[in-house]
């Protein structure tokens, strides 16, 4: 039994003993103080404690012995879980998982009001790479877990994010930001696929971060290594259900998204086959390609969304998670 429902049973017990009721002349009786909707849900110190026991679990979950499916899904959820159930083959050599986690975080910001979910904002640095992290709270009966674990890009701090002195909260539908969170999603995506019309550069959102040039460069290399011997398709679709963004101190927002990026190869009449690398290929379990091969990924994002000005990436992270060949 929770510590609330106790003191509401205590609290009606009192009420039934008294008979003909309390008298308002009881030494000591006043109204209750009135709770500030706007406050934070936690108190920093708390939030803290909170924070670092979940990324804690998180932790374990991932490289300690009990590493399953059962205690994953007790201490992660959305775009953490789909990056931890990533296939072993798939991950980095020498990595334990297809992200790491902090000894020790720094609290960023914390859900106000007592509604939920909460979330808390954290930020830390493990083998020299500055993350930002994501907990949730969906109800009352549910410890937070990790939602969300995203690099940040180089050249971005969190110093340069305005500072969240009063915790975060859900922003609203971008009413007072230059485009809502999804629309700044859906605007990137465009722009980051391949074949790109010029039309898919966005006035929303810069396309300047080191991610962005990264994708834009490998779809034109890639292309251009195919030539006529065979086309190259590349295509982004966010987890809407799993986007949430957080209005900041100044009131811009951060918005958290994971999207599934699809890359595509395909061999033209011109050529009977296409040969796949070796690192690909001891990964499809082929060489050669006679119809398609699909490559699926994951591509976790962190966008500041400004109230004037364009949306910025300032952390991103891509990871392989299935390969098809024939």
């Amino acid at each position: 039994m929770s510590r609330r429902t106790w003191s509401v049973v205590a609290l009606a017990s009192v009420v039934a003993l008294g008979g003909c009721g309390i008298p308002d002349r009881v030494v000591g009786m006043r109204a209750a103080p009135t709770e500030v909707i706007g406050a934070a849900a936690f108190t920093p110190a708390a939030a803290r404690q909170i924070s670092q026991r979940a990324l804690d679990v998180a932790h374990e979950a991932m490289t300690g012995p009990d590493k399953n499916s059962a205690a994953r899904k007790a201490a992660l959820v959305g775009p953490a879980l789909r990056l931890a159930e990533v296939p072993d083959k798939f991950v980095a050599e020498g990595a334990t998982s297809a992200f790491t986690l902090p000894p020790s975080a720094t609290l960023l910001g914390v859900s106000r009001g007592r509604d939920w979910p909460r979330y808390l904002l954290t930020t830390a640095q493990a083998d020299g790479i500055q993350s930002l992290y994501v907990l949730v709270q969906p109800d009352a009966k549910t410890p937070f877990k990790l939602q969300t674990t995203v690099p940040m890009e180089a050249g971005a701090s969190v110093p340069a994010l305005p500072p969240l002195t009063e915790g975060v909260q859900s922003a609203s539908s971008g009413t007072d930001l230059i485009a809502s969170p999804q629309k700044i999603v859906d605007a990137y995506a465009a722009a980051l696929a391949y074949p790109t019309s010029s039309s898919a550069r966005s006035s929303v959102v810069a396309l300047d971060d080191a991610f962005a040039k990264g994708i834009l460069a490998s779809s034109a290399d890639q292309a251009k290594a195919l030539g006529k011997l065979g086309t190259f398709t590349r295509s982004h679709a966010a987890f809407d259900q799993d986007t949430v963004s957080f209005q900041l101190a100044d009131g811009s927002a951060i918005a958290f998204v994971q999207l599934s990026r699809r890359d595509r190869l395909k061999p033209t009449s011109k050529a009977k086959e296409l040969v796949l690398s070796s690192a690909l290929a001891k990964l499809a379990g082929t060489t050669k390609v006679t119809e398609a091969a699909t490559l699926d990924w994951l591509e976790t994002l962190a966008i500041v969304i400004p109230k004037t000005g364009k949306a910025q990436i300032v952390a991103a992270s891509e990871q392989l998670r299935a390969i098809s060949a024939k």
